[in-house]
């Protein structure tokens, strides 16, 4: 008997005894769905954090169209907003904006005031929009998405390739006055 013919023959017997096999397919298949199951929960907290995004870009320039003045205080009760409209995924960093523009007779957009820390630059207002002597809102709210941790992302403490930021706006006309003051 050759060395090659011994093996086959205990091969032979291990191709026959199917102890153990539940316990290997386990093995392989556990990883596999607790991978997906944590993956489609950071896919839906990452979504669900974007549409509040858009809606609170939405609703600041919402609320704020709905004043013909707009003071400190004010803002910072839209911040306060923007906290509870964000939760619970107000622990990300976020940053809001409110930009109050008005265009000139000669199409020139100019900037009647500006509050907050997201930047929003008033040449975005859309041509369509640019109509003689007319004031609009522009929002914008921006969130620092990190998955699996507030304090760290998944790959480290470093920002890993999923951590990504949101960032919306909104344009809006005053509702009960022509034009917006600021104080």
């Amino acid at each position: 008997m050759t060395i090659l013919s011994a093996i086959r023959s205990h091969l032979r017997h291990f191709r026959k005894d199917e102890r153990g096999v539940s316990a290997i397919e386990f093995v392989l298949v556990v990883p596999l769905m607790a991978l997906i199951a944590i993956g489609s929960w950071e896919i839906t907290k990452a979504m669900l954090t974007k549409r509040k995004v858009a809606h609170l870009a939405s609703s600041i320039a919402n609320l704020a169209a709905q004043d013909d003045n707009i003071t400190s205080s004010d803002w910072t009760t839209f911040q306060d907003i923007a906290d509870k409209i964000l939760y619970p995924y107000n622990s990300f960093t976020r940053r809001i904006g409110l930009l109050v523009v008005e265009v000139d007779s000669s199409g020139r957009i100019n900037t009647l005031c500006q509050f907050g820390t997201a930047s929003i630059d008033p040449s975005t207002l859309p041509t369509g929009l640019q109509i003689a002597n007319t004031t609009y809102l522009m929002s914008a709210s921006e969130v620092d998405y990190v998955a699996f941790s507030k304090d760290n992302s998944f790959y480290g403490i470093t920002p890993g390739i999923s951590d990504m930021t949101f960032r919306d706006t909104a344009i809006f006309a005053p509702r009960n006055a022509d034009t917006i003051t600021c104080n």
